[in-house]
């Protein structure tokens, strides 16, 4: 995400230090209390990661030490607003990679179907291994590139880190149903990614901010952007 700034030392406590998955800060039970059984979920996701990032690059390596703030808290916000305007419906995470949001999303509501759209073989299978470590039933991984998916397919759509949001749109055009939304997870960028639409795309989408949210740690901003779609 951009604009990220790493806490400083003195916001480190004596518990944050023990409580650690692998050799990382694990901050989640004391930032999001309100969280119930999900936090043991989401901390069994962290030490996985950890494992299968030492052979499969699934996030930089310098991101590990506050992956609990830089992944994991970014992903529980953006999540916890776009289930605000979804409900339980249908929702695919776009690029998923390292199951960013979605994989989290399928944690914190497991009554939505989630759908992981990766088209490399070998973060796919990472992340459908998750789906069975983890006992998301909820889940469900599709190896395939966005723009392959069936036509008129997705009435909902997510997506962090995957495409500036003129390509994103490009791409879903024939993907997406009418009046289907696509949520972008965004840093300060947005609006400048907005400003640079195409007029011919502008005339498909109707694009805007939905909320902002900041991290637990840090004084930066992040934003949740949503275009439906109004034209076939």
């Amino acid at each position: 995400m951009a604009n990220y700034r790493p806490p400083s030392g003195d916001q480190k406590t004596k518990k944050d230090s023990e409580e650690k998955p692998g050799d990382v800060a694990w901050r989640i039970d004391a930032w999001f209390p309100d969280l119930g059984p999900e936090k043991k979920i989401l901390r069994n996701f962290a030490v996985e990661l950890i494992n299968f990032n030492k052979t499969l690059n699934l996030v930089s390596a310098a991101t590990l030490p506050v992956m609990d703030l830089l992944h994991f808290s970014d992903s529980i916000k953006a999540s916890q607003i776009i289930h605000s305007q979804v409900g339980d419906k249908e929702i695919y995470d776009i690029g998923s990679g390292s199951g960013f949001p979605g994989v989290i999303y399928s944690v914190l509501f497991p009554k939505a179907k989630v759908i992981l759209v990766e088209q490399d073989a070998r973060k796919a299978d990472f992340l459908r291994t998750m789906g069975q470590r983890l006992n998301l039933p909820n889940l469900q991984v599709v190896q395939k590139s966005f723009e392959s998916l069936p036509a008129e397919s997705i009435e909902f759509a997510m997506a962090r880190g995957f495409a500036a949001i003129p390509k994103a749109l490009l791409l879903a055009r024939k993907v997406l149903k009418l009046k289907g939304t696509f949520y972008h997870i965004k840093g300060t960028e947005w609006a400048l990614e907005i400003a640079e639409m195409p007029t011919q795309l502008c005339s498909f989408w109707t694009s805007g901010l939905v909320s902002e949210y900041s991290w637990p740690a840090g004084e930066s901003k992040y934003f949740i952007v949503a275009s439906q779609k109004t034209k076939i």
